[in-house]
């Protein structure tokens, strides 16, 4: 019976990845729609353990900083009926003290830092690269979406931006969140 037990696990493991590459990997909203609806119907089959969250979390997320999943329009059903903290893990910066702050080194990504779409670096502050090894937690990764966490909302728009190569290395600071 454990033998079967494991065996059917491993299907629908199995059954579940493929259905979220599916998802992941759809070209384009209609081919996200469908197999949206494939793996909504399949649902309570694919999802039977809480260690099934993550993966579809990453997938959704993955989605989303691809720009696969649209607002809904009034009358439209929405692709995801959930609250947005159900899918993401916000983590805020560490509140480094400004007298390490130094004019080389590691770059320390602030709010004034985070703008519509991309960082500005023209206003920046440094922590020493060996410092910086101390605050490892706090490094950002090419594909980080970060959002400024005073007044992230402007009349110019939402200060959230993704992290790009030629931004790192950096580190997240107070009151900045990494996605």
């Amino acid at each position: 019976m454990e033998a079967t037990r494991s065996e059917r696990e491993a299907t629908r493991a199995t059954l579940r990845n493929a259905a979220l590459a599916t998802l992941r990997d759809a070209p384009d909203t209609g081919a996200v729609e469908a197999a949206w609806s494939r793996v909504a119907e399949r649902m309570d089959d694919l999802f039977t353990d809480p260690a099934d969250v993550t993966p579809l979390r990453q997938t959704i997320l993955q989605l989303a900083v691809r720009g696969k999943l649209l607002p809904c329009t009034p009358g439209d059903e929405p692709v995801i009926k959930a609250p947005v903290m159900r899918f993401v893990r916000f983590q805020n910066g560490y509140a480094f003290k400004s007298e390490w702050f130094q004019d080389e080194g590691v770059r320390l990504l602030r709010n004034q830092n985070v703008s519509h779409g991309e960082l500005r670096w023209d206003d920046v502050k440094h922590i020493s690269s060996d410092m910086a090894t101390e605050f490892q937690r706090f490094e950002l990764e090419k594909g980080d979406i970060v959002l400024s966490l005073d007044r992230p909302l402007i009349s110019t728009g939402l200060k959230l931006a993704r992290v790009r190569a030629n931004d790192l290395p950096c580190l997240l600071l107070q009151r900045v969140a990494r996605a």
